[in-house]
């Protein structure tokens, strides 16, 4: 499998806005404190021999179809 990059809240939103074409402002309320949120796969990989097989853009572009053709059906 191939090796997943780190992903922080940011990236997630970023991306996000990328793939949806939003034209979302993200405003930090501290930016200068950190995340509470800071997700490492390690503890997921050693319990449960899990790790992610997709990468962020991509998953999120597949989520995306996904919404646009079940939401409002």
């Amino acid at each position: 499998a191939p090796r997943m990059s780190a992903v922080n809240h940011r990236m997630v939103a970023e991306t996000s806005i990328a793939v949806l074409g939003s034209h979302t402002v993200i405003v930090e309320s501290d930016p200068g404190s950190p995340s509470i949120r800071n997700p490492d796969n390690r503890k997921a990989l050693a319990a449960l021999d899990w790790a992610p097989r997709v990468e962020l853009r991509a998953g999120l572009e597949t989520l995306a179809e996904f919404l646009s053709a079940t939401v409002d059906k």
